[in-house]
């Protein structure tokens, strides 16, 4: 765990719990909540101690996610994706009443669908790889909702492995999506 904090596959978990409410505001504040908290800490890990509450409360959030382009952490659609996210959010809380539909409509001109992998070495040496297609994944989901939902949480994945190596831990679980017998899509966590 990082510094008591959970671990990741308790974090995709607790979206998976969320998600299956079904209230969409809880899910993006949910979502924006882990975004936010990872990128903070990486900004302020990179920065250093005498700066990190100074970057936390003055550094706005779209200019932290630049400096997380900068540092190659994110590339220009993972940044595009979590902008989105932030837009959805800061629309939401100001809405007394929200259209569920209305937030689709919005999202449904949005390419979510980037190539996302990973790879580990086991004991026997052998190198193991897994290439998403998210594109592929999404031709089977129509809520563009959920497709930004997919999309946030496999990216807090590797905000979270980007944090845990800058601070030298080791690096042991990867966000998976598969289908299940019924065609269900399912997020799951690896461990390696």
């Amino acid at each position: 765990m990082v510094n008591n904090e959970p671990d990741l596959k308790e974090l995709v978990n607790s979206f998976v719990i969320i998600n299956r409410l079904n209230i969409p505001r809880l899910n993006i504040l949910n979502l924006q909540l882990y975004v936010e908290h990872y990128v903070n800490e990486i900004v302020a890990t990179q920065i250093g101690t005498p700066a990190q509450e100074e970057v936390k409360k003055y550094i706005t959030f779209p200019q932290k996610l630049r400096i997380l382009k900068n540092m190659k952490i994110l590339d220009e659609k993972q940044l595009k994706i979590l902008e989105i996210l932030n837009k959805i959010r800061d629309e939401m809380v100001h809405e007394l009443v929200l259209n569920p539909e209305s937030i689709d409509t919005k999202l449904k001109f949005i390419k979510f669908d980037f190539v996302y992998g990973w790879a580990f070495t086991n004991k026997e040496g052998e190198v193991v790889k897994k290439i998403i297609e998210l594109k592929k994944i999404f031709k089977k989901i129509d809520n563009n909702l959920q497709k930004l939902s997919i999309s946030t949480i496999i990216i807090i994945g590797l905000l979270y492995n980007a944090y845990k190596k800058m601070k030298n831990e080791e690096v042991s679980q990867f966000v998976d999506i598969i289908f299940d017998e019924h065609q269900k899509l399912k997020l799951i966590v690896r461990n390696i």
